[in-house]
């Protein structure tokens, strides 16, 4: 139990200092994930598209 309260408060420390190690990697893996989401949405946008087209 000791071991967890070291832990929780190593992580309070750090996300209390300006150049926070846990918040910079939560914001790279939220950039990440957005690219991801992006890149991975394109095709869907090229099928509405081509589907939206063809109707006219």
């Amino acid at each position: 139990m000791a071991h967890l309260r070291d832990w929780t408060e190593k992580l309070r420390e750090d996300v209390n200092h300006e150049d926070s190690i846990l918040i910079a990697a939560f914001g790279k893996m939220t950039d990440l994930l957005f690219k991801i989401t992006i890149l991975l949405g394109l095709p869907f946008l090229f099928y509405v598209f081509i589907k939206f087209h063809s109707l006219s």
